[in-house]
């Protein structure tokens, strides 16, 4: 698969050939590995809006407020990083607790909010 040699640009050709011309429908765990495409490929604006849609859409499925948190990591926003953080840990603390990024969120109170 064209995202784990880390061709972006040719992953969300594909992600978006399947769900725009060929009409699939996603797995959940397909729509994060699409999204992740869109931001290492630097649609960063596509990639938030359909990890926003997946935490709506699958609110029980932990991966993508983790996700949001480490999107938001990636743009240096910290105010939405201690948000979605914050929230991830409300509703999933042992998952969200197993995830090292958060420990390193955690660990920086200066940017706590």
């Amino acid at each position: 698969m064209a995202a784990e040699r880390q061709q972006w640009h040719t992953s969300v050709h594909y992600w978006s050939v399947l769900t725009t011309q060929l009409n699939v429908s996603l797995e959940p765990s397909d729509c994060l590995r699409h999204a992740e495409a869109l931001a290492n490929s630097g649609d960063f604006t596509t990639a938030e809006a359909l990890l926003r849609d997946f935490v709506r859409d699958y609110p029980e499925i932990p991966g993508g407020w983790i996700a949001l948190a480490l999107h938001a990591n990636l743009l240096r926003d910290e105010v939405n990083e201690s948000r979605w953080w914050a929230e991830a840990h409300h509703r999933f603390p042992v998952e969200v607790e197993q995830n090292r990024c958060f420990w390193e969120w955690l660990s920086h109170p200066d940017d706590l909010s």
